[in-house]
């Protein structure tokens, strides 16, 4: 049998979770498989390739959801305390997803709850007559260290990962960037409600004959405080990710369309063609948004409040969500 170390987060702070998943990586001997569980705070992750505004619709997003762009690849995920989180860590340059995979899926048996791995390493289980997805999975690769991590939706609040994932259909986005795949998924406390998070954690110590350690913050080294500070940071979070461009039809109910081109978190054109009685109307909406830095601190008033196309654009470019 492998030699696990078992690690799970204090913490529901998604930065401080992903910092904790670069501390593993980079400091896992040869020889060893990390396995590290943590919850989230309510969040949604995208990739580090991923344009937000093609996966997040902005217009219905609470404010008192985080956002975060993390260190891996793949698609976006809303993250809940009901949505768990896996990370397996090894030495080596082999993920062996399938192998880590199959570990989760032995542990829902537990619950008698049959789990499968399709092509893209997604966990599957069979309900309501179809095919349901439980788990998705990211990956990572440094010199001498692999990351898998995934998610588990066990008891999310299903209806906010509907309302919120997904682009806005009045938006065209023409540019790079990976998008995310909508799948059908279901929650395991819907099969099995006896599964909670102490019993998961119960059955894999049993399984694999070790205990947790429990990790936060503070077992952070210096490095690790500073890839956090990097996490939580507007250069990280908005200020890379692939450039593209935006047209936004007839937004807000205003007939016509807006025009923007973005690159590395600024907004460097636009062009706006409302239909208004006011003919300082699209002069000003290209005021406000021609060179903004998006989501940042600086602007923080509307330039009139009592429009409501400003408020919309508001909404999407600076709600500050941090």
């Amino acid at each position: 049998m492998e030699n696990y170390n078992l690690y799970y987060s204090f913490s529901h702070d998604p930065h401080v979770n992903l910092a904790l998943e670069f501390d593993l990586l980079n400091t896992i001997k040869p020889g060893e498989v990390s396995l590290f569980l943590y919850r989230n705070e309510p969040t949604i992750i995208f990739g580090r390739f991923q344009n937000p505004w093609r996966e997040v619709k902005f217009t219905k997003l609470p404010s008192d959801i985080t956002l975060v762009r993390r260190h891996s690849g793949g698609g976006t995920v809303y993250h809940d305390l009901g949505n768990w989180n896996f990370c397996f860590i090894r030495h080596g340059k082999d993920i062996e997803e399938k192998k880590n995979l199959s570990l989760i899926c032995n542990i829902l048996k537990k619950f008698k709850i049959e789990a499968h791995i399709n092509e893209r390493s997604d966990l599957i289980v069979k309900a309501e007559g179809t095919d349901k997805k439980v788990s998705g999975s990211a990956f990572r690769r440094i010199k001498d260290a692999t990351l898998h991590h995934g998610t588990l939706l066990v008891d999310a609040n299903l209806s906010s990962l509907r309302g919120v994932l997904g682009k806005e259909e009045n938006f065209n986005i023409e540019g790079k960037g990976v998008a995310s795949t909508p799948s059908s998924v279901i929650n395991l406390s819907q099969i099995n409600d006896k599964i909670t998070w102490d019993t998961f954690l119960f059955e894999i110590e049993k399984d694999l004959s070790q205990n947790f350690v429990c990790l936060d913050e503070e077992f952070m080294n210096e490095d690790s405080l500073d890839y956090l500070a990097k996490l939580r940071s507007w250069e990280w979070k908005w200020g890379q990710g692939p450039g593209f461009g935006l047209v936004i039809n007839n937004p807000c109910g205003f007939h016509g369309q807006i025009s923007l081109s973005w690159s590395k978190g600024v907004i460097e054109k636009c062009q706006s063609q409302i239909v208004s009685d006011d003919p300082a109307f699209n002069v000003n909406v290209v005021s406000f948004l021609q060179s903004m830095k998006v989501h940042k601190e600086s602007y923080s008033e509307i330039p009139d409040p009592v429009n409501l196309l400003f408020k919309y654009l508001y909404k999407i470019f600076l709600s500050q969500y941090n």
